[in-house]
């Protein structure tokens, strides 16, 4: 479970690293395109052992 923790860590922080909530942010004539929650995901499967985990962190609340 361990490295599950790691793997699902280096998934958000490239979630953060690559700016994907920019998307989501007002535009340069400031327009809000979405106003939900924005959350980062990430998943992980082991193939041989069927088993998943996930980790679920909000980037920005509902606006």
């Amino acid at each position: 479970m361990l490295e599950f923790e790691s793997a699902l860590k280096k998934e958000i922080k490239q979630i953060k690293d690559k700016n994907y909530i920019s998307r989501f942010l007002p535009d340069i004539a400031g327009q809000i395109r979405y106003t939900g929650k924005v959350l980062a995901v990430g998943l992980t499967y082991d193939r041989q052992t069927k088993q998943h985990c996930c980790l679920i962190e909000t980037l920005r609340e509902a606006m």
